[in-house]
């Protein structure tokens, strides 16, 4: 019986010691903090500019800021998106016509030293029913403007 009562608090402090390990580990995670959605997609502000919103990971949060319809007929629209954990921009484009390609650009200034500064990222028109397409972003630019084509 002796034996199987050592073995017994062996176990438990095994146990206990065990349970001691795996709070501190949990201590030291809660203190590290998740880790930030910008980080994660590996770019933010003008370090996004150029890059692929689906690639990075930008579009996970994104928000649409503004739809614009393709002029003249109802062939699809082109959304101004935003991710706030990179702080960029960038056109997606849906069309849903059979015959006309859908397009769209998007055109943001940065102000450097006081002088504004245009860059804009665009996806040429080719796609056609059922399916959307990005543009490249534009990082940390406070002023933008949208246009779709069709």
């Amino acid at each position: 019986m002796k034996v199987l009562e050592s073995r017994g608090g062996s176990r438990r402090r095994r146990t206990g010691a065990v349970l001691a390990a795996a709070a501190v580990a949990a201590s030291l995670l809660t203190l590290a903090g998740p880790v930030s959605s910008a980080s994660a997609a590996g770019c933010y502000g003008s370090g996004c500019t150029g890059k692929d919103p689906q690639a990075t990971g930008c579009s996970a949060d994104a928000t649409t800021i503004e739809r614009v319809a393709a002029p003249d007929r109802d062939y699809g629209y082109g959304d101004l998106r935003y991710s706030p954990s990179c702080g960029a921009y960038w056109i997606k484009t849906v069309s849903w016509s059979t015959s006309v390609p859908i397009g769209g650009s998007v055109y943001g200034e940065a102000s450097l030293n006081g002088t504004w500064i245009p860059f804009w990222a665009e996806n040429t028109p080719g796609l056609l029913a059922g399916g959307s397409q990005w543009s490249p972003m534009i990082g940390g630019y406070p002023h933008y403007e949208i246009s779709v084509e069709g």
